[in-house]
C-alpha cells in the first residue's frame, strides 16, 4: 500500500510539473471515489468490453495488456503463462467482434499493427489471418459469434482476474 501512496504522489508531481491541472483534479476526484483503493476488475473489464472493444482501440487495448504482463514477475511462471492466453483470447475476441461488425478494415488494420509480434509469440494466430476472407473459417469458429459467448467471456475473465478471499 505503500507504494501505491508513492506512485500517487509521483503521478500528482509530475501532473503538477507540467501543467496539467485539469488532469490533476480529475486524478484527485477519481482518488477520491475509488472506494476500494486498489484493483477493480469491474472497471477493467468494463474498459475492455465496453470501451476499446467496440470502439476498435486496440492500440489501447494492447497497452493494456502489456501493462498487466508488466505487474507480474516472470519468475511467476504460472500467472505469466495465464495472462498470456487470457491476452490472446482477448485479442482474438477483438478480430471476432470486428469481423461480427462487418468491419474487415479494423481487421486488416489490426494484423498490420500486430502481425509480426503476434506470429513470433507462436500462439498460432495462422488461421486468423484468414478470418475475414474464408467462410469455412468463419463456419470453424462460429461459435465465437454466438452473442453468450461474449458474457461467459466476460464471467470467467472477472472470476480469473478476482483475488481470492
Amino acid at each position: 500500500m505503500e507504494n501505491m501512496r508513492y506512485a500517487e504522489e509521483l503521478v500528482r508531481e509530475f501532473l503538477v510539473f507540467r501543467g496539467f491541472t485539469s488532469t490533476l483534479q480529475a486524478f484527485e476526484m477519481e482518488l477520491n471515489m475509488d472506494v476500494g483503493k486498489g484493483f477493480q476488475v469491474d472497471k477493467i473489464l468494463d474498459l475492455i468490453f465496453s470501451k476499446y472493444i467496440p470502439k476498435f482501440e486496440p492500440e489501447k487495448l494492447v497497452g493494456l495488456l502489456s501493462f498487466f504482463k508488466q505487474c507480474i514477475s516472470s519468475s511467476e511462471t504460472v500467472f505469466y503463462a495465464t495472462l498470456s492466453k487470457l491476452e490472446a483470447s482477448i485479442l482474438r475476441y477483438y478480430i471476432v467482434h470486428a469481423v461480427r461488425s462487418g468491419r474487415n478494415d479494423k481487421v486488416k488494420e489490426f494484423f498490420d499493427m500486430l502481425g509480426d509480434d503476434l506470429q513470433q509469440k507462436g500462439d498460432d494466430w495462422t488461421p486468423c489471418y484468414a478470418l475475414p476472407k474464408e467462410s469455412c473459417f468463419r463456419s470453424s469458429v462460429s461459435h465465437l459469434f454466438l452473442k453468450g459467448v461474449v458474457g461467459c467471456f466476460a464471467s470467467f475473465t472477472k472470476e480469473f482476474s478476482e483475488p481470492d478471499v
